[in-house]
């Protein structure tokens, strides 16, 4: 008789590179192993062809050193002596200037807007200055930084500008204003200020009004140096209540522009072609002198672009991209404004305020088809936009009308997406190359946010949610402001490219990077978790820094020392039926350096049945 012939089992073996990010938008036949069914707190890497990495932290911020940057068992206690912008209400406003950050918000009485700066002792404010107009009886140019008296009142004032409107020093009859700081007394109408190193002199006309800024507002910013020596970079910005303003890092002042625009309280604004531009609600652009920020009687001129505008943007070359609710203008022309034209970029796409940021050549911006980029064409003169966001296309449109800011990271390579909900997502590039999208769930949600260079000249990201006043830097730390990252991936039901063909799956090899010991918690799901067929239980793997040895704390558990390259190879348990498998990992800790999912390595059984 004929031996039966024994049929060897089928064993074979795949590697699962972890990449591509979210992908809504095809069928899940066409998914590929990497990617993303549902995923929280974890990036691209970047750099690299492959991996997860788990996101950094946030923490709170005023000047102070991070709570980061002391030991574990004094951290919470460095943490809680860091404090809010003082006020009340949200904070308004947030902006890097000459390596320091700014931040803007409304008083305790909630009467007006307060100014501050981050210090190594916290949140100092800004003393807005009073001002004082004068007419004529200027004998010398007074010097900025002496010290002020009046004759009458014998009150004295730190000088910190001079503004002259109208007439000459050497004339006799200059008339303008001065900012001061006041140190002592009362300043009269009508008396003379004599300058103590210049011994200028000045008439006053009127009192030392205080100056404020009108609480609440919505906040946009530009540094800028008008004026070709390297102390005149300033920050101009404005606010929707008052009107433009101008900061030097001692001095505020307020630009007028009232004889164009009665209401004056400009919306956005930007530096184009050596003069400041205003944006106007009813969708007016506004243009100063040439070469003088401040000037707005010489030659200003202004644009009409038929709709509101939600942002302003400087292209490559002598371009502005102009972002309206429905339409996007491109400004083009030399500084000469006899040059210029306003082309018709785009009629029904617009973007949302706060969201248009320049990566690379590109500006990308959100609207309400999603995410694109604006990418310059220098050999036509033109432009051209592509959308980079259907893999997710579904929650953005979910979630399109929470959306409040955007910040890139270049050091990462990303352009992410804030929601007023907590969620941020991430568009994560190598090199120029579009890699993928991925979530982030911030327990503080990104009201407001800023970007700039420290003064280390280390490229910083700043955000503010809503109400408590605290400023946050974002990408720094090991926890979510004392508390715990959660990281989640669950990984695309993957059917190793015979979607028709059932397995067993016997065994797995998981490569991740680890700086740190953390717990890897880990499940199986098999044939899109068909009740019929087992879930693997839940397990958790103890993945150990460099320096530690094996051993065996609990069930389930295991504990191995890293190599030097801090590359582990974790083997967690499987056995499981089905067409396809999804894999879920996750990681909870506010103490852990963050790691790196890289790859999976299956081993399964191909079995005769199939679908």
């Amino acid at each position: 008789m004929r031996a039966k012939k024994i049929r060897q089992p089928r064993i074979t073996t795949q590697t699962v590179i972890m990449d591509g990010g979210y992908n809504e938008n095809i069928s899940s036949l066409e998914l590929k192993g990497g990617e993303l069914y549902y995923g929280k707190n974890y990036y691209l890497v970047e750099g690299s062809s492959g991996g997860y990495v788990s996101t950094k932290g946030y923490e709170r911020y005023d000047g102070q050193p991070l709570a980061s940057t002391y030991d574990l068992v004094d951290r919470e206690t460095e943490r809680a002596a860091i404090d809010p912008v003082p006020g009340s209400g949200d904070v308004l406003g947030l902006h890097m200037f000459k390596g320091v950050l700014y931040a803007f918000r409304d008083n305790a009485g909630n009467t007006a807007t307060d100014m501050y700066k981050a210090t190594a002792s916290g949140w100092e404010q800004i003393d807005l200055g009073s001002k004082i107009t004068f007419s004529t009886g200027a004998t010398s140019a007074l010097t900025v930084g002496e010290t002020l008296t009046g004759g009458t009142s014998t009150a004295t004032g730190t000088l910190l500008k001079v503004v002259i409107t109208s007439g000459t020093v050497a004339g006799g009859d200059a008339a303008g204003y001065v900012i001061i700081d006041v140190l002592t007394g009362t300043f009269q109408s009508a008396e003379t200020l004599t300058g103590g190193t210049s011994s200028g002199t000045i008439v006053s006309t009127s009192l030392a009004v205080d100056q404020t800024i009108t609480k609440e507002g919505s906040y946009h910013f530009v540094n800028h140096n008008f004026y070709a020596t390297s102390g005149s970079e300033y920050m101009y910005f404005t606010n929707g209540v008052n009107k433009a303003m101008v900061f030097d890092g001692t001095a505020l002042d307020f630009i007028d522009n009232s004889g164009m625009d009665p209401s004056d309280t400009p919306i956005n604004i930007i530096a184009h072609n050596d003069r400041i531009f205003l944006a106007y609600e009813g969708g007016s652009l506004q243009y100063s002198t040439l070469g003088d920020p401040e000037d707005w009687t010489t030659n200003p001129g202004e644009l009409g672009m038929g709709q509101e505008i939600t942002g302003l943007y400087q292209a490559v070359g002598n371009a502005l991209i102009i972002f309206c609710e429905t339409g996007v203008r491109v400004l083009q022309g030399t500084s000469d404004s006899e040059t210029w034209q306003v082309d018709y970029f785009a009629q029904k796409i617009g973007a949302y305020e706060f969201t248009p940021q320049r990566m690379f050549g590109k500006i990308m911006f959100m609207n309400n088809r999603g995410v694109s980029t604006l990418d310059a064409v220098q050999e036509f003169g033109d432009f051209a936009a592509s959308t980079i966001s259907e893999k997710i296309y579904d929650t953005l449109q979910k979630y399109k009308g929470l959306t409040t800011t955007a910040t890139v990271h270049r050091e990462l390579n990303q352009y992410r997406v804030w929601f007023s909900n907590g969620m941020g997502v991430v568009f994560s590039f190598r090199g120029t190359k579009f890699r993928g999208v991925t979530i982030l769930e911030y327990p503080d949600a990104v009201n407001i946010s800023c970007m700039g260079k420290d003064s280390n000249d280390d490229n910083v990201v700043y955000f503010a949610s809503t109400g408590d006043g605290y400023v946050y830097k974002m990408d720094s730390g090991t926890s979510f402001d004392g508390e715990e990252i959660e990281c989640r991936l669950e990984t695309a039901y993957y059917h190793y490219g015979t979607p028709n063909s059932w397995k067993k799956f016997i065994n797995m090899v998981i490569e991740l990077g680890s700086k740190s010991d953390i717990t890897l918690n880990y499940k199986f799901r098999y044939d899109y978790r068909d009740g019929s067929l087992p879930i693997g239980n839940d397990r958790s793997d103890a993945v150990s820094s460099p320096g530690d040895k094996w051993g065996e704390e609990v069930w389930g558990v295991l504990v191995w020392a890293a190599s030097s390259t801090t590359t582990n190879r974790v083997r967690p348990y499987i056995k499981g039926l089905g067409t396809n498998m999804s894999c879920a990992f996750w990681v909870s800790s506010s103490t852990a350096q963050q790691h790196t999912i890289q790859n999976m390595t299956v081993v399964y059984e191909k079995l005769e049945r199939q679908l």
